[in-house]
């Protein structure tokens, strides 16, 4: 009984993801409609940049703590 619970549980996840995938799609392409094709594709990329860019300071900020504490 606990496998099925499991079991259901992985598919429900897996069918949110999936409809989260297709709504940032509708929104990317709602983007691309209002704004032009230029822009459309700039947003998730600039959304992308701006994620990678904020992990990559907490990193270096850490490794910057990690340093000093080191000394």
């Amino acid at each position: 009984m606990l496998l099925q619970g499991d079991i259901q549980g992985d598919a429900f996840w897996e069918t949110r993801a999936s409809s989260r995938r297709q709504e940032t799609a509708c929104h990317v392409a709602a983007l691309r409609f209002v704004f032009g094709r230029q822009l459309g594709y700039l947003i998730p990329l600039l959304l992308f940049y701006i994620k990678f860019d904020s992990t990559y300071f907490y990193i270096h900020a850490i490794s910057l703590k990690n340093s000093s504490q080191a000394e």
